[in-house]
């Protein structure tokens, strides 16, 4: 048994080794080195259907009128283990009602990993959401084009509205990644686009609150309002404060 552990980590480390060698990858625990705590990652790798994270099974059907188009290809050698990825649409979105145990940050220290690549990245569009019809749970939406929102209330009712400007165009056709990390410990949130901090802010309100994973919307809200119409080709979810799968500049 010593053995096969020993030989199951060293290769873990190829495989990361390999996959930054040959782009971006999607990161443990379909690819790349073992990190602790990841509850859910969804590939969007499906033909048709439903998107499932690969870790809990977590499926979300489509919600809305409108076509999910499926099996879209970044362009670019980078993006290649990354692909493909789902377009969703103005009226139609991923979204699953339930609350997700599973997926509970609770009190501590949690991040998301988001690749996605846009042509409708404008005003008040919403790429994911964990919270119900009181707003509790956390959303990721833009104010602008330049502007991010991170938005988290927590289930006594706490709030944390913050907003992140930045300069990347997501518009130009090719993925790019969002960090999002709530360092509880440490009190602060912070935000990274492709790698780079686009800032931190005060999250000590936050502290010894529980937060839930209350739904699970991805490329807008329940009903398919405030749609994204975007594509997405992964979205993972870890109990921590330092997974990261790489990318751009480290990711």
């Amino acid at each position: 048994m010593a053995f096969l552990r020993r030989f199951q980590r060293a290769y873990a480390r190829l495989r990361g080794r390999v996959s930054s060698i040959g782009g971006y990858f999607n990161g443990y625990p379909t690819d790349g080195n073992v990190e602790p705590n990841v509850v859910a990652q969804w590939l969007f790798n499906e033909s048709s259907g439903n998107a499932v994270d690969v870790v809990s099974g977590i499926s979300l059907p489509k919600s809305g009128v409108g076509a999910l188009t499926y099996s879209q290809v970044a362009s670019g050698a980078l993006f290649q283990r990354i692909s493909p990825g789902i377009l969703t649409a103005s009226d139609a979105v991923f979204y699953n009602s339930s609350h997700q145990a599973s997926c509970d940050p609770g009190t501590g220290d949690f991040s998301i990993e988001l690749w996605l690549a846009s042509a409708t990245f404008n005003t008040n569009k919403y790429f994911f959401a964990t919270a119900d019809g009181s707003d509790k749970g956390f959303e990721l939406s833009n104010n602008s084009t330049t502007n991010i929102r991170v938005y988290t209330k927590a289930e006594d009712g706490t709030v944390l509205d913050q907003n992140f400007d930045h300069t990347t165009d997501f518009n130009d056709g090719s993925p790019h990644k969002i960090r999002i990390i709530w360092n509880r410990g440490s009190g602060r949130l912070e935000l990274l686009i492709d790698g780079v901090s686009k800032g931190t802010r005060d999250l000590t309100s936050l502290a010894g609150k529980t937060i839930q994973t209350n739904t699970v919307c991805v490329g807008g809200v329940t009903g398919a309002i405030a749609a994204a119409a975007s594509t997405f080709y992964e979205i993972r979810l870890s109990l921590n404060a330092t997974n990261n799968a790489g990318g751009p500049n480290g990711g």
